[in-house]
């Protein structure tokens, strides 16, 4: 998405100048700053005339969806009137009058009002006169101020001048534009229009069209590598490539050979938005899933106080819905711990709008109208939902049975082909596993990525000193009779506890334990960790060997 402040900048200037030129001047080579796309858009036209320029009276620029052209249908524009000096972002209607219309009632809003109902003869031009107003913009201040600069390319788009002038902390335009093209894209879908035009997609081998299932839940124990698949399938849906076709950190796309990282940062980059990413919690809720009203500081320029204000703000999931309307290409919403927040809150009315059946083109496509603008929303149809949910959290059983119904589950377990073979590190992994499952369940179990980078036995060690032992703690709460049927007695020490010296008013009135049992303190592990370089040196087992021997054999 451009910054289309510095482009309206320009486009303002240039208008103001062509009063005293020729309009014979190349006019595509002075137009060459307005990107010929906006957000899906993909045909932006612009005119800038002369005075005497009977034909585009009204200098303009266009943002059109494919089906519609600057004479016959219906856009977003931006009007200058110079000799007014005000720049009108309006729900276009073309110079004829002719074709679709804007359909407010469909968006959810009043019919606003025309620019010959607001102004009359003031600023009448027939050619826009029905089109409605959106915004109104005074740029009086602006021309007076670079009335003394040269209009080019080079000298105005990118110049120091514009940034200190500060044109886009004084006007929307880059959020207006947003919204007015938001609700275009949205009527061209509904009409069943698209935006941009057919493009030829790549070939593969691979490729398919549509074998996806709309809303996926990866579940799965601890580290079993459900965030690291999201990446992937999500990045498999987007490229329109077969679900578990990417496994590696990199993928063939026709004839490229793609980064994993690369791509993914590509679709999450705010200008190629394709994959969004979020996570659950306990505080989120509807208002910032979906939309709300939110508080924002608005701050006077001239006697630099601060005000609160509060204003309608859309959430992640309504800002994918609208970025995926009326595409052609696949869009994916990745929401990690999709069980760690309140389902039914954080969703509301949309839980029913995710079904297949119920999205935008599909047999019951249902539009609902949001509580907080009052706008009709549909989910559409190539938006991909990928969750992930940690059993341990909660089991898949304990679900929202509302979610259950609407996702396809892909179950993730630990997998010992993952794991390096290096200092016994499978057998460690698989045996650790058997006994979690039989003393708590297999949905505790630990999983292969904490095993994954191990190089070395000190690798090994480090992963069971800040990894596998506290994660057994919090599974066992701290039974240390469990914890020690897990890892083995290699790991613990057994103390003999004096009652009269620990307790010296002791009289035997209480039982008191004369041993206990516990894990290796940080002192301990410090000299095993030492321990494992000095053995390594000298051929010898160290204490750590000792200690995965105990928990392998007993």
């Amino acid at each position: 998405m451009h910054n289309y402040c510095q482009v309206l900048l320009s486009f303002i200037l240039q208008c103001e100048e062509y009063p005293s030129t020729s309009v014979n001047k190349t006019l595509h080579n002075q137009l060459q700053y307005i990107p010929k796309e906006y957000d899906g858009l993909n045909k932006v036209e612009a005119r800038i005339s002369s005075w005497g320029d009977t034909r585009y009276n009204v200098p303009f620029i266009a943002f059109l969806g494919e089906s519609q052209a600057v004479k016959k249908g219906y856009y977003p524009v931006f009007l200058y009137y110079r000799k007014n000096k005000t720049l009108i972002l309006a729900y276009g209607l073309s110079v004829r009058d002719e074709g679709d219309s804007w359909s407010f009632n469909k968006l959810g809003m009043d019919q606003p009002k025309t620019i010959g109902q607001e102004f009359g003869d003031v600023k009448h031009d027939k050619n826009y006169d029905n089109s409605y107003i959106h915004t109104v913009y005074d740029m009086s201040d602006v021309v007076n101020h670079f009335r003394d600069i040269n209009v080019t390319e080079d000298s105005i788009y990118q110049t120091e001048a514009v940034t200190k002038y500060g044109f886009e902390k004084k006007f929307s335009i880059d959020d207006d534009l947003k919204d007015i093209c938001d609700k275009y894209i949205r009527l061209l879908s509904m009409a069943g229009n698209t935006t941009t035009s057919n493009k030829p997609t790549p070939s593969t081998g691979s490729r398919l069209t549509n074998p996806y299932p709309h809303n996926i839940i990866l579940y799965g124990p601890p580290g079993t590598g459900k965030t690291y698949n999201t990446i992937r399938f999500a990045l498999a849906i987007a490229e329109g490539l077969g679900l578990r076709s990417i496994t590696g950190d990199q993928y063939t796309f026709g004839n490229q050979t793609k980064s994993v990282k690369e791509s993914f940062e590509e679709f999450t980059n705010p200008d190629k938005l394709r994959i969004v990413f979020t996570t659950f919690h306990q505080s989120l809720s509807y208002e910032d899933f979906i939309e709300g009203i939110k508080p924002k500081v608005d701050e006077d320029k001239e006697t630099k106080k601060k005000s609160v204000y509060y204003d309608r703000e859309p959430g992640v999931f309504k800002m994918i819905c609208e970025k995926a309307r009326g595409r052609k290409e696949n869009y994916v919403l990745i929401i990690d711990e999709i069980n760690r927040g309140n389902v039914a809150q954080i969703f509301g009315e949309l839980i029913t709008l995710i079904e297949d059946d119920k999205r935008q083109g599909a047999e019951n496509e249902i539009w609902c109208t949001l509580p907080y603008s009052g706008e009709k929303f549909c989910v559409p149809n190539n938006l991909y939902i990928i969750g992930t949910m940690n059993t341990a959290d909660r089991s898949v059983e304990a679900l929202d049975s509302a979610l259950r119904r609407r996702f396809q589950f892909i179950e993730m377990m630990p997998d010992t082909k993952l794991i390096p073979n290096i200092a016994r590190c499978q057998d460690v992994f698989s045996t650790i596993n058997k006994r979690i499952a039989i003393l708590k369940d297999s949905e505790h179990q630990i999983g292969h990525s904490y095993f994954i980078s191990v190089k070395s036995e000190l690798d090994l060690c480090k992963v069971f000193r800040y990894s596998i032992i506290p994660l057994l703690q919090e599974y066992f709460f701290g039974d240390m009779e469990r914890i020690k049927m897990v890892i083995g007695k290699g790991f613990v020490k057994e103390e003999s506890v004096r009652q009269s010296t620990v307790f010296p008013s002791y009289t035997g009135d209480i039982d008191i334990p004369t041993s206990i049992v516990r894990l290796w303190n940080a002192d301990e592990w410090n000299d095993c960790e030492s321990n494992i370089d000095i053995c390594s040196r000298n051929g010898e087992k160290s204490y750590f060997a000792n200690a995965v021997d105990t928990l392998l054999n007993g």
